[in-house]
């Protein structure tokens, strides 16, 4: 067989490189057209190649609007970016200045069998007895919270494509690499929705589709800086572990500061029904942000089986990067 000539060659290469093409690239106008997947990605690895002190300090604070009044209750925090493990005071700043007591008036029942029925003869049991019933009428309501905000500023919904980086404490350019780019399967189809101004900065804004597990995958809107790619914005559908919060959908902006990038505020987007009333607005905000030299605080080492009740988390991320099961 006559070996191919130049020309047939050229055919060939150019109608390899067509079928290869993606929809952005075969023409001059199409190839301006940023490619969403890549944007998508770009993100990740932006954010996973931040640099994060050893440890941090931060503050939470959690407002709440119901029945025509607010409430704000401020937590500290700490976080250990190597492995994403996290520690919160379990009482708030409020409540620490001003625990809650119960009042009310305390009324106690009791009764014994032989009453009025004079001394037990000798070799005689003793009547049984009813045991004393105490019941506080009127008693002052606890305080309605959200609970207490076991969570991390640095959680990223699944956006973090692998593990941080570290700054070292002696030199914070210097970066050690805990962690590499882990590329995940794809889990969600992509759409630019389009370009628009955030805060003042230029903005890809992301539709993103999950294909295989919507409870697991809940982002549903990115927002990505177009000259930095730095993460904005975040929709997502649910946040938590627990109903009724994980299951109203939530804007999340992001902030950086120093370089890294942290959440900034955690807005749900519809009333959360919760007893004995409903939450009208609920926003949780992360600031103070602080890095610590030295070893993590005790005081906030808690077992959780100790008071597990009316603690938030989020959803576990540590297990797609290979790290232990943590709550933040």
């Amino acid at each position: 067989m006559k070996p191919p000539g130049r020309r047939t060659r050229v055919i060939v290469l150019l109608t390899a490189v067509l079928i290869g093409a993606t929809p952005f690239s075969a023409g001059a106008e199409d190839a301006a057209i940023p490619n969403p997947e890549a944007i998508f990605e770009r993100a990740r690895t932006t954010l996973s190649e931040m640099a994060y002190p050893p440890l941090l300090d931060y503050r939470i604070a959690v407002t709440l609007h119901a029945g025509g009044t607010s409430r704000t209750d401020h937590y500290s925090g700490e976080v250990e970016p190597a492995t994403g493990e996290c520690r919160v005071h379990s009482f708030s700043v409020e409540e620490a200045a001003n625990p809650y007591v119960p009042s009310g008036i305390n009324v106690y029942f009791g009764l014994s069998a032989g009453a009025g029925s004079g001394h037990n003869g000798i070799g005689v049991a003793p009547p049984p007895e009813i045991p004393i019933v105490r019941k506080n009428v009127n008693p002052t309501p606890a305080p309605v919270t959200f609970g207490i905000p076991d969570i991390s500023p640095l959680y990223s919904f699944g956006i973090r494509a692998g593990g941080r980086q570290l700054a070292n404490d002696d030199d914070a350019s210097t970066l050690k690499t805990i962690g590499r780019v882990i590329v995940l399967g794809r889990r969600y189809n992509v759409r630019l929705i389009g370009r628009v101004p955030l805060d003042g900065v230029d903005a890809y804004h992301l539709g993103l589709d999950p294909l295989t597990d919507p409870n697991r995958d809940r982002l549903r809107d990115l927002w990505v800086g177009a000259s930095t790619y730095d993460v904005l914005q975040a929709r997502i559908a649910g946040n938590f572990t627990d109903k009724p919060a994980s299951t109203v959908p939530w804007l999340i902006h992001f902030v950086t500061v120093g370089g890294a990038t942290y959440i900034g505020t955690e807005t749900a987007e519809a009333p959360l029904p919760n007893t004995p009333l409903t939450f009208d607005e609920v926003t949780i905000s992360f600031d103070d942000f602080a890095p610590r030299h030295g070893s993590p605080d005790l005081l906030f080492a808690i077992p959780y089986d100790l008071d597990a009740h009316g603690h938030v988390f989020e959803p576990n991320e540590n297990a797609a990067r290979g790290l232990p099961d943590r709550s933040c």
